[in-house]
């Protein structure tokens, strides 16, 4: 419709400018020709700028010729206007700024965006901005906030492998806290005392509290208030920061020739290779001290001994550690710190609700310092900070994510290569979601018994790991089932497996035993306690194993088809790589006799489980085969499906579930053969 009348409006525009041609211009006149071609480029453009590039997006705001939308947004509160436009053109609109952002303004689609369709929305936009940060010969980027791909998935692996052998959760990352947390209150006292009148900023030492943590962590030092490379650096984060929103930097992603001219995109050039090449210099500094022995002292010497390791890797060097130390600095730094301020003004504003934690503080705690292994016991606190979270809308502009494949979401077809800009801020002010969401109530995290009450909504800093409704379902077996099962099984379904394949076939089998197979034990458990027996043996838990990870390879392979139709491809690198096959060649049926081969592997291995698993039913006791039944059967009905179809990934037919399932259990249980 919008190409007709764009038609439409330029066959009127070409014909009134030739009737004006005709009747008044002269032919030996030059200048009239000139205007009257000048008048036809105007109309040609402004048909291109409001109608023709933006054909094929959703629905949005009439853009201005090369500024887009930006002079309409609120930048103070941007998701005051994406409210706005949300309700006039739905949840999916486009904006302009200037180049053509598609914006996912409300919590399903989101959720559909960048959980269920997690793959296709993983990359990031390349702009020629941000080239400062990676080169421009990285397609992929660097780091782990702006890089895509491979290579985050590498940097982000290691990071967390890194972080695990530290150890850094529970007593351990509080006691690191608590250090620099006394420090900033002997700080405040030093500074005011006990003056009633006295006053300070408590920006700057809140940013050298939480700058310190983090570098204690990351750079394994800190920095003493007032010391001058700290501010330098946190000057320099800042202004990067705030120069990154600006119009300037917009204009000059947009059209790069712009880059050297405007004096804000400038300084965002100069501060961002100061920023790098400081980090680069503390990078200099550790491989100067580095040590292969004993106990890495921090993040930075950790990475670097994987580093040394590894020489000649394509993504653990010396330039990715940079950009990772740069990421985990800043990402931590300024969230934090914002969030602060915001809880100190709310609580300056709200003296009754700052009584009422304190109180509840004192409660608990009395003269002891806090801790957070007891924030079950202080749900008035945590509803408190929950509402911050909510109110402050710490990110207003969230990091553009970026297509990798087609994908159609919410009826919308979005091409690859799509910009895409969350609003967490739509969600977190959506009145549908939080009534009154202008008003700061930490009571709307509070259930009826006054018990904290989180809510799936609040996403302040994006969506995390998944929450699978499977351990839902356990919640009630949860207090008399097996500790190390159920956690074996929240950890297992917790993980993302929509982002990248899986490494290796154990790997695949492995995920299997801990949900599929975990599942199985508690159900047995549950038996066992009904038929008076204190702990299933041995040979459940083996049974049960061997049955995940057949259960687990045979899913996949059944479920392969409707995960490419996403754009993800789960198959065990190793078994592609076997025969010679990518994720991209078996996502875009090259090779198909290879991929033949794959699934047969899998099929093959599946059955060495099974089999496995039936050699130890003669020892299992009869009440608790019942908790073996379903899983063999659906396993042995995919392989005869898969066998049926030839071993065809992409044929159709794999999806079909068997009609005759339910009384096949039946029958086997009358019978006694399971």
């Amino acid at each position: 419709m919008v190409l007709i009348v764009a038609a439409q409006e330029l066959a009127n525009a070409i014909l009134y400018l030739k009737k004006v041609a005709v009747e008044h211009f002269s032919p030996r006149d030059s200048s009239h020709w000139l205007v009257l071609v000048a008048l036809l480029l105007s109309v040609m453009f402004a048909v291109h700028q409001l109608y023709w590039r933006r054909r094929g997006y959703p629905p949005g705001p009439t853009p201005l010729p090369l500024l887009g939308n930006f002079l309409q947004i609120n930048t103070e509160s941007p998701h005051k206007t994406m409210l706005q436009w949300r309700r006039r053109y739905g949840p999916i609109f486009t904006i302009w700024i200037p180049g053509p952002v598609v914006v996912i303004s409300d919590y399903e689609s989101l959720k559909e965006a960048l959980l269920k369709n997690a793959r296709c929305f993983s990359g990031r936009p390349h702009k020629p901005m941000w080239s400062i940060f990676y080169g421009d010969d990285q397609k992929e980027g660097d780091g782990i906030i702006l890089s895509e791909g491979e290579r985050w998935s590498n940097n982000r692996e290691l990071a967390l492998a890194i972080f695990k052998a530290f150890d850094l959760s529970g007593d351990e990352l509080e006691a690191r806290v608590r250090v620099h947390v006394d420090y900033l209150e002997h700080h405040i006292y030093a500074e005011i005392g006990k003056k009633e009148n006295a006053h300070m900023d408590l920006h700057i030492a809140i940013a050298y509290c939480v700058g310190n943590i983090i570098q204690d962590i990351v750079l394994g030092k800190s920095y003493p208030y007032g010391d001058p490379e700290f501010d330098g650096l946190k000057r320099l984060i800042d202004s990067t920061l705030h120069d990154a929103g600006s119009t300037s930097v917009l204009l000059a992603n947009q059209f790069p020739c712009l880059a050297t001219v405007l004096p804000v995109a400038r300084r965002y050039i100069t501060n961002g290779v100061l920023l790098r090449n400081r980090f680069m210099h503390l990078i200099d500094e550790h491989e100067e001290a580095l040590s292969m022995d004993g106990e890495p002292r921090d993040f930075m010497e950790a990475y670097l001994r994987e580093v040394r390791r590894n020489p000649g890797h394509a993504h653990i060097r010396r330039r990715s550690l940079c950009f990772v130390a740069a990421d985990l600095w800043t990402g931590g730094m300024e969230t934090t710190v914002t969030t602060m301020r915001w809880a100190i003004i709310y609580m300056i504003y709200h003296p009754s609700v700052q009584l009422r934690c304190q109180r509840e503080l004192d409660k608990v705690f009395g003269p002891e310092p806090s801790a957070y292994s007891r924030k079950d016991e202080t749900p008035f606190v945590m509803a408190t900070i929950a509402e911050v979270q909510r109110i402050s809308n710490v990110l207003p502009w969230a990091i553009p994510h970026r297509t990798m494949n087609d994908v159609f979401i919410d009826g919308y077809f979005i091409p690859k290569g799509t910009e895409i800009m969350p609003q967490y801020g739509c969600i977190l002010h959506d009145p549908n979601l939080f009534p009154n969401p202008d008003q700061f109530l930490p009571e709307r995290f509070l259930d009826t018994d006054g018990a904290y009450r989180p809510r799936v909504e609040l996403k302040p800093f994006g969506f995390g790991a998944r929450v699978q409704p499977v351990a839902i379902a356990l919640c009630a077996f949860a207090p008399r089932a097996s500790l190390s099962l159920l956690d074996s099984l929240v950890v297992a379904r917790q993980q993302s497996i929509g982002d990248r394949p899986f490494k290796t076939v154990d790997d695949l089998s492995a995920y299997g035993k801990a949900t599929t197979g975990a599942l199985v034990c508690l159900q047995a458990e549950s038996l066992a306690r009904e038929c008076a027996v204190i702990t299933p043996p041995d040979e459940v838990v083996k049974a049960a194993n061997e049955l995940g990870a057949a259960y687990g390879i045979m899913n996949l392979v059944r479920s392969s088809l409707p995960l490419m139709a996403q754009g993800v491809v789960l198959l065990p690198a190793d078994l592609l790589a076997l025969h010679s096959l990518t994720a991209d060649k078996v996502y875009n049926k090259k090779n198909p006799d290879d991929v033949v081969a794959v699934v047969k592997d899998l099929v093959q291995v599946a059955s060495s489980h099974l089999a496995a698993s039936r050699t130890v039913y003669p020892s299992i006791p009869r009440a608790l085969c019942p908790a073996l039944a379903a899983p063999a059967s659906i396993v042995e009905y995919i392989i005869g499906n898969v066998k049926k179809v030839k071993y065809d990934l992409y044929d159709p037919r794999l999806q079909r579930r068997s009609p005759f399932l339910m009384w096949s259990l039946l029958y086997k249980h009358v019978l006694g053969r399971y």
